[in-house]
């Protein structure tokens, strides 16, 4: 017998409100451009957006590519995960969320900042010290680095991998990655990349969103 492929969750609607362009806080230093699937990942509401105009569009997208009747407990709980991630007050170039997906699993996030070097250090340390996550393990031990795809890669991310601290998040793994990208005369932008999910093999679609962000300078 021939195995049916798995079925693919259409994306049309949740495409439709795709907005891959994030502005720097220094407009000219660049734009940041992330690729994003809006099969897994939704855009956290921008600074100023209505709260609740964003959550209906949202909702309404999501079930109407998965077919979610209004009144089912499908419906509720996609709704509550929207408010919830409305109610997020962030602050990084580009914070997205994932509702639960085969997987990343439930209660993904990921963000990234674009900065310039005074600004990356003064928020999120060194990039080697972010790498390690010595804010999130003081005590030790400290993950080990590696490079994505590989260090000699013109734009290659250096990243690690851990267990989430169980008393700080609810998440099982988290996975930083940081990037220098060299600025047209001027110091060069660094990335800082996290990102917080449940299943082992949500790694994959943490590579595939890094390997579709890039910065566009002007």
């Amino acid at each position: 017998m021939f195995r049916r492929k798995p079925r693919v969750m259409p994306s049309d609607a949740r495409r439709e409100l795709r907005d891959t362009s994030f502005a720097l806080r220094d407009p000219s230093l660049g734009v940041l451009e992330i690729d994003y699937d809006p099969e897994v990942w939704t855009r956290m509401p921008q600074v100023g957006e209505d709260r609740t105009d964003w959550v209906a569009r949202h909702l309404e997208a999501y079930a109407t590519d998965l077919g979610l009747v209004s009144g089912s407990e499908e419906h509720a709980a996609a709704e509550r995960a929207f408010n919830a991630a409305a109610d997020i007050e962030v602050s990084h170039t580009a914070d997205l969320f994932a509702m639960p997906h085969r997987e990343l699993g439930g209660g993904s996030a990921i963000y990234v900042n674009a900065l310039d070097p005074e600004m990356g250090v003064l928020e999120h340390g060194p990039g080697e010290d972010f790498i390690r996550m010595v804010d999130l393990f003081p005590d030790g031990p400290l993950p080990r680095m590696d490079w994505m795809p590989y260090r000699k890669y013109k734009d290659s991310w250096r990243m690690s991998n851990a267990s989430s601290p169980r008393d700080v998040f609810t998440s099982d793994r988290v996975t930083r990655m940081f990037r220098e990208t060299p600025a047209a005369g001027g110091s060069p932008i660094l990335l800082y990349l996290s990102v917080f999910y449940t299943r082992p093999r949500g790694i994959s679609q943490v590579i595939l969103f890094a390997n579709r962000t890039k910065l566009e300078q002007r």
